[in-house]
């Protein structure tokens, strides 16, 4: 990677974190959930050290703990969003593949997406 494509994505990523810093206090200010807006904080922090591992599993561990151990509302609202985004793209995929081997796999996919939407008692 070039010097200037290294500082560019520097720029990029400190406006995004300070975007992030201002949604954050504008987040406390407003009693907005916590585990969300530590998510916000730890998605700057992610940024700041070019370390996009720290923020995913941050995320899934709050989606976890908090909302299938805990029953936060907004993480298992949060889980359910993504499982279905995630559902919706592997049924998009299903339909327009043709390959054996991919269906077959896709199958396995969607059905594991379907078994996570009724552990959380949701309807796939």
């Amino acid at each position: 990677m070039e010097s200037i494509d290294i500082y560019r994505k520097y720029q990029e990523n400190a406006k995004k974190t300070e975007l992030l810093q201002a949604e954050i206090l504008k987040g406390l200010e407003r009693g907005d959930n916590l585990a969300a807006l530590f998510l916000k904080a730890m998605k700057a922090l992610s940024l700041c050290t070019d370390n996009s591992i720290l923020y995913s599993q941050a995320e899934q561990d709050i989606r976890i703990v908090y909302g299938l151990a805990l029953h936060e509302p907004a993480a298992q609202e949060q889980a359910e969003a993504q499982t279905r985004e995630r559902l919706e793209k592997l049924r998009a995929l299903r339909a327009d593949s043709t390959d054996d081997e991919t269906c077959k796999r896709l199958d396995i996919a969607i059905a594991m997406h379907i078994k996570q939407l009724k552990n959380m008692g949701k309807e796939a």
